[in-house]
């Protein structure tokens, strides 16, 4: 022992354990002195090793820098004044493009089978002495390959007996025939053989009447035949006054036609 000091006891019954678990030991600088045999010695504490170290506490948070002060952004300022405009760039010149080519233009007639109805009133006829024009209504587009098959019932009047007339079909290229029956006999509730009937395969053609068998009433011309159309164009019923600067004849409305 330190000092020479001599263990009074190896027990700490009776004396107190202070806190923290360490054992306080009493010692008595000499046991046969009557004067200190009771007296207590210099303590001594015991400290035991030490123990495992505990777990690394937590990470505190970092204080601000005393150093940098954090100041408020100020107002935002005026605009500064707008700055000159720069030059001009350089011009593009534009120049015109080529023009294209004009697109196809496909014949597309309608298909038969057609009705032709000659609804724009009466038509005077009065083109010059034997000069055939088309009746207005009873005409129709032709397409190249095409057949056709017609039939037309043409009402017509004069306004003299001695007024002639003609009437046949027009159209472009290809192979026509027709069957014309042409009203030479007058109205009557009986039947005739009068009738002047012909066949033919040309175009405009039929012998120029020179009179009509009645006047200022209605009459008739009727066609009828086939046509193979190797042009396109116009098939057209066209009518003829015999006479020069004359207002006799007259083809009227209600006239009419079937096309297959």
């Amino acid at each position: 022992m330190p000092g020479g000091l001599t263990l009074l006891a190896s027990t700490n019954a009776g004396i107190p354990t202070p806190a923290s678990g360490k054992v306080t030991i009493y010692f008595s600088t000499d046991l046969n002195s009557p004067a200190y045999k009771n007296d207590l010695g210099v303590v001594y504490t015991l400290v035991g090793s030490a123990g495992p170290v505990g777990p690394q506490g937590i990470q505190g948070y970092q204080g601000d820098d005393p150093d940098v002060i954090l100041a408020l952004p100020g107002p935002q300022g005026n605009p500064g004044p707008t700055g000159t405009a720069g030059p001009m760039g350089p011009m593009m010149v534009m120049e015109q493009g080529v023009d294209g080519e004009d697109g196809i233009n496909v014949y597309n007639p309608p298909t038969p089978p057609l009705i032709l109805l000659k609804t724009t009133g009466n038509q005077t006829i009065n083109s010059g002495a034997g000069v055939f024009v088309d009746v207005t209504g009873l005409t129709f587009p032709v397409q190249n390959g095409k057949t056709y098959a017609f039939q037309f019932h043409v009402v017509f009047q004069s306004a003299a007996t001695g007024t002639g007339w003609k009437c046949s079909v027009n159209c472009p290229a290809g192979t026509l025939d027709f069957y014309a029956t042409g009203q030479t006999i007058a109205n009557a509730a009986a039947g005739s053989a009068s009738f002047l009937h012909r066949h033919n395969d040309t175009r405009d053609d039929m012998t120029l009447l020179t009179s009509t068998v009645s006047a200022g009433v209605d009459l008739c011309h009727v066609i009828q035949g086939r046509y193979i159309c190797t042009a396109d164009g116009t098939f057209a019923v066209r009518f003829a006054n015999e006479l020069v600067t004359n207002t006799d004849i007259t083809v009227r409305q209600g006239s009419w036609g079937l096309v297959f």
